[in-house]
This record gives C-alpha cells, sequence and structure tokens, in this order.
C-alpha cells in the first residue's frame, strides 16, 4: 500500500504550499482519493477477470483469492493527464452561493 502511496504522490509540494491547515488538507485528501481511485479500479478488474474464469469453468480457491491485493500500480501512468467530465456533475459537485441579485429579492 505505501508503494502505491509514494508512486501516486512522487512531487514536490511548492515551499508557499501546505503550510495552511485547509491547503494540508487538500493536499492529503487528494492523495487519498487517487489512491483510493487505484484500488477501487484494480478491485473492479480483479473481480471481472475473477468472475469470468469461473464462468468459464476456472476453479479458484477462495483461500488463494484472499492473498491477492490491489495495491499493484505498474499498469498505471501516473504522469498522464486526466480529464473528468465534471460540467455533467457540477451542480451535485459544487455548491453555489447564491447570486446578489437573488439575495435582493
Amino acid at each position: 500500500m505505501h508503494r502505491l502511496q509514494r508512486a501516486v504522490y512522487s512531487g514536490k509540494v511548492a515551499p508557499e504550499r501546505g503550510r495552511r491547515r485547509d491547503e494540508m488538507l487538500a493536499i492529503s485528501g487528494s492523495h487519498a482519493l487517487l489512491t483510493n481511485i487505484v484500488l477501487a479500479w484494480n478491485t473492479s478488474r480483479m473481480h471481472g477477470v475473477v468472475e469470468r474464469l469461473k464462468r468459464e469453468g476456472t476453479r479458484i480457491e477462495d483461500e488463494w483469492l484472499r492473498r491477492i491485493g490491489p495495491a499493484h500500480f505498474s499498469h498505471v501512468n501516473f504522469r498522464g493527464t486526466m480529464k473528468f467530465n465534471v460540467e455533467k456533475y457540477a451542480d451535485t459537485l459544487v455548491q453555489r452561493r447564491p447570486s446578489r441579485r437573488a439575495a435582493s429579492r
């Protein structure tokens, strides 16, 4: 797990960043979120492979599955650019303040 976390966070925090509590929380939360995304992706893919193998008749021991962890990351490109369609979820993600016009009515 720690190797995955170090791989997710390989950069440096600028000296002017991470000094305030809110900045530390944002950095820490982002780091945890990216680590959890990798774990969730791997878990989902592993589950799909196991289910497919079982459907095909391959016998898979539960004891063997208990020893496999989802913290592998050699297949992840940590240096790429990620793009998310946040516009679709903007109303859910961002709490908008009422505009001055709406507040004065």
